[in-house]
C-alpha cells in the first residue's frame, strides 16, 4: 500500500488501485468501509475504481468482438478474391479454347472454299492441275 500522506488516492499506481478492487470485490459494505478506513480511502474511491474496471472489461470484450468480426470479414474478402481469380482463370482458359476453335473453323472454311474452287476450275482437272496424268492420285487403285 502506498504512503497516503504523500500521494493520496490519486497518487496510487494502477496496480494498487486494481488490487483494491480485487480485494474488495466480495466484501460487504461494512467490510469495504473497514478496508477503506485501514488504508485511508473513501468507499467512493473503491466504487469508482470498480465501475472503471467493469467498463474496461466491457470495452475489452467489445474490442475482441470487433477484432473477430474484422478477421471474419478479412477471411470472406480473401475467399472472394480467390474465387474471383479462379473465375478469371477459367474465363481466360475458355476464351483461349474458343479462339482455338474459331481458328480451326476458319481454317476448315478456307480449305473447303479452296477445294470448291479447285473442283470447279476451268480445266476440269481439279485445282491447278493436281490430278494430272501420271500423278499418284490419278491411278485408279491408289490408296490415297
Amino acid at each position: 500500500m502506498p504512503d497516503q500522506g504523500t500521494y493520496g488516492y490519486e497518487g496510487w499506481s494502477f496496480r494498487y488501485k486494481f488490487n483494491a478492487v480485487l480485494e474488495t470485490a466480495t466484501l460487504s459494505e461494512e467490510e469495504i468501509a473497514e478496508y477503506c478506513r485501514r488504508r485511508g480511502l473513501y468507499p467512493e474511491h473503491v466504487e469508482q475504481r470498480q465501475r472503471l474496471e467493469q467498463e474496461r472489461a466491457r470495452l475489452d470484450a467489445e474490442h475482441e468482438q470487433i477484432q473477430r468480426e474484422i478477421a471474419a470479414a478479412d477471411a470472406r474478402a480473401e475467399q472472394a478474391r480467390q474465387e474471383r481469380i479462379q473465375a478469371e482463370q477459367l474465363a481466360a482458359e475458355r476464351d483461349r479454347q474458343i479462339e482455338q476453335l474459331r481458328q480451326e473453323r476458319d481454317e476448315a472454311r478456307h480449305e473447303t472454299a479452296a477445294l470448291r474452287r479447285c473442283r470447279h476450275g476451268r480445266s476440269g482437272r481439279g485445282c491447278c492441275g493436281i490430278w494430272r496424268a501420271g500423278s499418284p492420285s490419278s491411278e485408279p487403285n491408289a490408296p490415297w
